[in-house]
């Protein structure tokens, strides 16, 4: 059962398409338009066509529309009766504090089901934590059954992404609940320091894969493309199951990441979607 046995977790870095950028930049709003647009019909798809119980979106930006009313839009759209299955979807903008007390350039939207009784009051349990040496914090969604931290590792050095990873996992260990980890690590899936990797597993952390060939592809053609976006879960969890919500994800104009997504399973025996009734039948 959803909640008590397992909850679907997605993540995607939107690459700052959800704000309108300043005027006076016409042909850039008609872009930053488009993909914004791009982002938020995507996650209708993907709700639709796979629910998701926790959404984290990274690198959300404070602009003129603003992180609050997109979070806020976006769960409204989601919220809707289907057959028997209520959704009430609550969305909520968390921003960091950058150079002079300004909204920093890398921040967090996050969509949760308030209609799941271990998650509902949830905007009210999200916090920040990281570490002084770390560029962005992780954001932490403390369910009542699960913890779930939402990370955006540092790019271009591998050595502070994997601090961060590691000292996100570390402070996680010390919750009440099961917990896991998930964010664009900026380090490649299948490169990842086998040492880091060790120092995690004799902590019972473990990392799965996406289940996407891909989830990050350069515009510029500068990098190749790599598994970026994963997750890490402890001991707690004892079944991480990738369900990408598109498998062939080829809307890399638009936004350069693939959304990711898992089921979370703390309970095998209570996990059969089959006792939710069948979803596609709901939707037709």
């Amino acid at each position: 059962m959803r909640g008590r046995d397992y909850l679907t977790v997605g993540f995607w870095n939107i690459e700052k398409h959800n704000a309108l950028p300043a005027e006076g930049q016409a042909a850039f709003e008609s872009q930053m338009l488009r993909r914004s647009s791009f982002v938020m019909r995507w996650i209708e798809r993907w709700f639709a066509s796979s629910r998701f119980d926790i959404l984290i979106l990274a690198e959300v930006a404070q602009r003129r529309d603003g992180g609050d009313r997109f979070a806020r839009a976006l769960a409204n759209r989601l919220s809707r009766r289907i057959g028997l299955l209520q959704f009430d979807m609550q969305g909520a903008f968390h921003w960091s504090e950058g150079n002079g007390g300004r909204v920093s350039p890398c921040n967090f939207a996050v969509i949760w089901n308030n209609s799941i009784p271990q998650l509902a009051g949830l905007g009210s349990r999200v916090r920040f934590f990281w570490e002084p040496d770390w560029v962005r914090p992780m954001i932490i969604l403390q369910g009542q059954t699960l913890a779930v931290g939402g990370l955006h590792a540092k790019a271009a050095r591998r050595d502070l992404a994997q601090q961060e990873i590691l000292g996100a996992c570390y402070f996680l260990d010390e919750l009440p609940t099961r917990a896991v980890l998930i964010g664009d690590m900026n380090i490649p899936y299948s490169e990842f320091p086998e040492g880091a990797a060790r120092e995690l597993a004799n902590r019972y952390w473990e990392r799965r894969p996406p289940g996407l060939e891909a989830t990050h592809k350069s515009r510029g053609g500068r990098y190749r493309e790599a598994v970026l976006d994963y997750i890490w879960h402890d001991e707690g969890t004892v079944l991480c199951r990738p369900d990408p919500p598109d498998a062939d994800y080829n809307g890399w104009e638009e936004n350069d990441h693939a959304p990711i997504q898992y089921d979370v399973v703390w309970n095998v025996d209570g996990y059969d979607k089959a006792d939710e009734m069948d979803w596609d039948e709901q939707m037709a």
